[in-house]
């Protein structure tokens, strides 16, 4: 909430005492002696916390041969509340009203105490409500060392959960002759999160440190406690949390430890913005992950556009790792990958024999892997790659019966990756003869695996040599 008192036109200093204003009748007397009006505004928070804001002064003094003199100054003047959680809001609401106070003798020092602090912000919004009490108290002891308050009427009450933007509200004071208008306005903002940084409550969000907020205090309502700090409650509710963040190597563990706070948080009072904030600085001060890991976690992920709204950018995940290098196999390495004996090997089993061949589709191919089928005897028409080993059985020509009723004849392998056999299929015109070319690739580490199937009409394909 912000409360404006007056503008740069009420800024004034005169030599007169007031005859009348702020609903108080009689000036004349409550000036007679040496006294010391202070005049302004009470604004009293949800959670009961006063604060006595008193830009108008009056230092009166009785002169030696009758009569007083006065000197009355006004000040443009301004207070920011602390900011407080939206949940629960039912029933909570800020008091604004107007207020004036006299102390016994008026004094130089409190004059200008007065006449400097009233020209400044008084208070900013980025603070929590103990804070604000502690500044209120000193701002109230100084402002308000004795004597009575005089009455006034003029006042607002300004509901949490209402949606009125503007409250205004105002008063006059009349001093030498010239009347003298005092507007107070109030105004309630709803801020994204606690934490949000800068001057206006409608400043661009500005990415909060992990440290500033943990060091934050909140007074949960759950609780009753008096306010401690975010981290220091969020230990209490949850011993073992902070060290299960600390220790967590994974993410899938930090995940499980990021989980034991959902409590904690929901009865902290903080809205769901300042929840999310909360849980990513305590990640960010306690866990050992790289931020590219620790980021990925789930309770970071879906509450990622929460966090945005209050700055926080989440890192991106890593990169996947590049795949591994590969090189031509050798014919050692494709004879062991096919487990070669000459009569009864994998391609053979795989190809003509159709045995154990979704276990083979996974052990003997890579994937993505390419195929060279003109005729269709693999594939469909049209197709040029498979996609994983289940992709073998989606064809028609896969299930039920072998793929060639004749294979091998093999070419002595070299070392330039690639393997030849002859293979035959029965058709509707008769048998058709292909050369299947196979591309075996190896890479730094486990068997070599064919990357590539090519066939090739070709009738002299089981002629072995």
């Amino acid at each position: 909430m912000r409360v404006t008192y007056g503008d740069d036109a009420a800024s004034k200093s005169l030599n007169a005492c007031p005859e009348a204003g702020l609903d108080v009748p009689d000036w004349n007397r409550i000036l007679s002696g040496n006294r010391q009006i202070t005049a302004g505004f009470t604004v009293v928070t949800p959670d009961s916390q006063t604060l006595s804001i008193e830009p108008m002064t009056v230092a009166s003094r009785s002169k030696f041969f009758g009569g007083r003199v006065c000197a009355t100054e006004f000040h443009q003047a301004e207070y920011r509340s602390p900011l407080y959680a939206l949940q629960p809001v039912e029933g909570r609401y800020f008091v604004v009203k107007t207020t004036a106070h006299h102390t016994v003798k008026a004094t130089d020092e409190v004059i200008k105490l007065i006449g400097d602090s009233t020209r400044l912000l008084l208070m900013t919004q980025a603070t929590t409500a103990p804070m604000a009490a502690a500044v209120a108290n000193e701002a109230s002891s100084n402002l308000r060392s004795s004597g009575d308050d005089l009455t006034s009427t003029a006042g607002v009450d300004v509901f949490l959960d209402r949606t009125e933007a503007i409250r205004p509200f105002s008063y006059t004071v009349t001093a030498g002759g010239r009347t003298i208008p005092v507007s107070i306005t109030v105004s309630l903002v709803n801020r994204a999160s606690l934490f949000v940084s800068g001057a206006d409550f409608a400043a661009r969000p500005v990415p909060p440190s992990a440290d500033r907020v943990l060091q934050t205090p909140i007074r949960p309502p759950s609780t009753g406690q008096s306010a401690q700090d975010i981290e220091a409650y969020l230990r209490t509710a949850q011993s073992t949390a902070v060290q299960q963040i600390a220790n967590a190597t994974t993410v899938a563990t930090l995940q499980a430890a990021c989980a034991n706070l959902d409590g904690p948080l929901r009865s902290s009072g903080m809205t769901l913005t300042d929840q999310a904030v909360a849980r990513w600085a305590l990640l960010v001060r306690h866990s050992s992950l790289d931020p590219a890991v620790r980021d990925q976690a789930t309770c970071l992920r879906s509450a990622e556009p929460a966090l945005k709204r209050a700055g926080v950018t989440l890192t991106d995940p890593p990169p996947p790792p590049p795949p591994p290098p590969t090189a031509p196999a050798t014919g050692d390495q494709m004879r062991r990958a096919i487990d070669w004996n000459g009569s009864q090997d994998n391609l053979i089993r795989f190809f003509k024999l159709n045995s154990d061949r979704r276990d083979l589709a996974a052990t003997l191919f890579a994937y993505p892997l390419a195929i060279g089928d003109p005729d269709s005897v693999l594939v469909r028409a049209g197709q040029t790659r498979l996609e994983h080993p289940d992709s073998w059985l989606a064809f028609d020509n896969a299930v039920g019966r072998p793929f060639f009723t004749n294979f091998g004849c093999y070419a002595a392998p070299g070392d330039d990756g690639i393997w030849r056999a002859g293979a035959r299929v029965q058709t509707d015109q008769g048998p058709v003869d292909y050369r299947v070319t196979l591309t075996f690739m190896s890479g730094p580490e486990g068997p070599a695996r064919i990357h590539r199937v090519e066939l090739t009409r070709d009738p002299a394909a089981l002629t072995c040599r």
